[in-house]
């Protein structure tokens, strides 16, 4: 075997193969991803035609050395060892590993078990729209998962306005209350169905506080602010911020950082401590696929969410947002299509 094929193969920062982003779930530098290169993963993709693509010869001591090759040049390529190439979180989407980020404790749980869960989550919520999209089926991984439906078509809810489909739901519930909420911590489990389409983009839930601005809102500094989440295209993610300096439509954070993908559970947190005093203090930082006592994958800091310091734009309200959009045609989803939702857990 020559290994210069091997190193054909995996090629490395000479760009003689494309290079991709892996996810780096220990935490390393770069926003919790490093690069890497590609290989398919079969032994045989290594080697001469025929020596072991088709199965024939059985795998001996002369291959040895191979093997021992093939890792070094992973190693040289930035790429891990298998085994640490998929987050312990996603291998097993379950309620293992550390729910809050160090210094923080659990102080509300979004259970979708039952019927009545809304309520449950704060006897105030009501559905602003989408209630019939909203279903609760069984899964095998979590007691209870909310399953969201977007029919072929829709697109925002002022899209649906124009007599469109509607898609997605929203809805507001109070986390638990404190005098001083200034921060807040979010998890929640999701998983978009395998026929999923990206599209331009569409929101997925996160954290406001006061009026919860959204939908080329203005944003002032005293009426509230809001952070959610989005996929863009390709499964990118994202933060979609209404916060000063106030843009038309939102500010966008962290584009491409981490990447959803369909069929699979992905469990994504945030965590958001608001500014004071007017001063560009605030700070937001998102796991994804990661433990909270790790690293954040994505991190800002120097933020405005408010001009004052009033507890009535404090961190305290659950934004549950989805929808494709973006509002028209061009935001709307091709295909009927659903992400499911599980385990939401507020810290403090």
């Amino acid at each position: 075997m020559d290994p210069s094929l091997v190193a054909a193969s995996c090629c490395s920062a000479r760009g003689e193969r494309r290079l991709a982003s892996v996810p780096n779930f220990a935490g390393a530098p770069g926003g919790g991803r490093y690069r890497g290169c590609i290989g398919k993963g079969a032994l045989g993709t290594f080697t001469r035609a025929g020596e072991l693509e088709d199965g024939h010869r059985p795998l001996n001591r002369r291959l040895a050395p191979l093997v021992l090759v093939i890792l070094a040049l992973e190693a040289r390529c930035g790429v891990g060892p298998r085994s640490e190439r998929r987050s312990t979180l996603q291998s097993r989407p379950s309620q293992s590993g550390s729910e809050c980020p160090s210094g923080r404790r659990v102080v509300w749980r979004g259970d979708v078990s039952h019927a009545g869960w809304l309520q449950r989550w704060d006897p105030a919520a009501t559905f602003l729209y989408g209630e019939s999209n909203a279903s609760l089926v069984e899964d095998a991984r979590f007691e209870g998962v909310l399953r969201v439906a977007y029919p072929a078509g829709s697109s925002s809810s002022s899209y649906a306005r124009e007599g469109h489909p509607l898609g997605g739901v929203e809805f507001k519930a109070h986390l638990a209350r404190s005098e001083a909420a200034q921060s807040i911590y979010l998890s929640y489990w999701l998983r978009f169905a395998p026929n999923f389409r990206w599209v331009k983009g569409g929101k997925l839930p996160g954290v406001c506080g006061g009026g919860c601005p959204s939908g080329g809102a203005a944003v002032t500094g005293y009426d509230g602010w809001s952070m959610r989440i989005m996929w863009r295209p390709h499964g990118d993610g994202e933060e979609y911020a209404y916060i000063l300096p106030a843009q038309a439509y939102g500010t966008e954070l962290g584009l491409g950082t981490w990447k959803f993908s369909t069929g699979e559970w992905h469990r994504v947190a945030q965590e958001i401590v608001l500014n004071s005093g007017g001063a560009a203090n605030g700070e937001s930082r998102v796991w994804f696929d990661t433990d909270p006592t790790l690293p954040p994958t994505f991190e800002a800091k120097d933020l405005i969410y408010r001009l004052d310091d009033g507890p009535a734009d404090g961190a305290d309200t659950l934004f549950f947002s989805t929808f494709f959009g973006g509002h028209d045609a061009g935001w709307s989803t091709p295909v009927d299509t659903f992400v499911d939702f599980a385990n939401f857990v507020a810290c403090r």
